[in-house]
């Protein structure tokens, strides 16, 4: 199994509601990998992926309004909808084909969140607050 993920002050952006709900997130996430530790039947499972689908959406939008005013601000979008977009694919492969799904969503879930915060979500806020756009 994946380690569950642990919030640390390095994944902070400086912004208190990001940062809250990035943490939001890594439950989330957290959740997911117990479902699939404990062998939870498919319905827990997906209920836990549409749970964090659901908040994913609404954090990209909430993130979306600082980040607007940044230079990159498109490219930034495109990733949350590529992420979005891949892990609503991989949703149907549960019911189908569901150990490859869960470690294929688990791993792209993790990889990605880590990543994306650590560079992408940082970086662009960094550059906000600096040019005292937030």
């Amino acid at each position: 199994m994946i380690e569950l993920l642990q919030w640390t002050n390095e994944y902070s952006v400086g912004v208190a509601d990001i940062d809250d709900q990035h943490k939001k997130l890594f439950q989330l996430i957290n959740e997911f990998l117990k479902s699939i530790a404990k062998n939870e039947q498919k319905q827990a499972i997906t209920t836990a992926i549409e749970k964090m689908s659901s908040y994913v959406e609404y954090h990209f939008k909430h993130e979306e309004t600082y980040l607007k005013k940044h230079p990159e601000y498109s490219q930034h979008h495109k990733e949350h909808g590529a992420f979005a977009i891949k892990t609503l694919k991989l949703i149907p492969l549960v019911n189908t084909e569901p150990s490859a799904a869960d470690r294929e969503l688990l791993e792209y879930l993790v990889v990605w969140l880590q990543n994306h915060v650590l560079g992408t979500d940082i970086k662009h806020f960094r550059y906000l607050k600096e040019n005292k756009l937030i």
